[in-house]
C-alpha cells in the first residue's frame, strides 16, 4: 500500500509541475512584459522597442502614424455603442497611454501577419468593447501605426 501511495504522490507531483514557457504566453501583461499574450511567433525586437518608445515619447508617437490615418470611432446610437468610419487626423488625436492591465479588466492580443505588420487588439472584459491598432514597417524599416479602431 505505500509503495502504491508513493507512486501515485510522485505521479501526482509531475503531473501538476508547471511549464514555465506556457506559464509566460498564459501571464497577463505586465510592464516588464507587455507582450505577454503574443499569439504564434514572439514579436519582433525592432517591433517591441518600437511600441515602448510609441508610447512614452508623444514627439515620437506623432512621426510615427501615417497621417492621415483611418479607422473607426465608437458613437452612442440611442443605447447602443455603435463604430463608424473615422479620419484620424494630428487635430483630433489623444496621444496614447499603455492601458494598466494589472486590475483584469483589459486583456491584450498581438497577431503578426507576415514580417511586416503587428495586429493589437485590447478587450474591455467588463463591458466587452474593443479597441484594434495596426501597425506596419513603412519607409524602409521604420515601423508606424497605420490604422486605429477606438474602443
Amino acid at each position: 500500500m505505500r509503495i502504491f501511495i508513493s507512486i501515485l504522490s510522485i505521479f501526482v507531483l509531475f503531473a501538476c509541475k508547471n511549464d514555465p514557457k506556457k506559464a509566460v504566453s498564459a501571464a497577463a501583461p505586465s510592464e516588464a512584459n507587455p507582450f505577454a499574450t503574443v499569439s504564434g511567433n514572439p514579436l519582433p525586437q525592432d517591433f517591441v522597442d518600437f511600441f515602448q518608445k510609441f508610447h512614452t515619447d508623444s514627439v515620437f508617437q506623432m512621426e510615427r502614424i501615417q497621417w492621415p490615418m483611418q479607422g473607426e470611432e465608437t458613437v452612442q446610437v440611442d443605447s447602443m455603442r455603435t463604430k463608424i468610419p473615422k479620419t484620424w487626423t494630428t487635430e483630433n488625436w489623444a496621444i496614447h497611454h499603455l492601458p494598466d492591465f494589472q486590475d483584469g479588466m483589459f486583456e491584450r492580443k498581438f497577431s503578426m501577419l507576415g514580417e511586416e505588420m503587428v495586429i493589437e487588439v485590447v478587450f474591455n472584459k467588463n463591458i466587452g468593447l474593443r479597441q484594434e491598432r495596426r501597425f506596419a514597417k513603412v519607409a524602409g524599416d521604420d515601423w508606424a501605426m497605420i490604422y486605429y479602431s477606438e474602443m
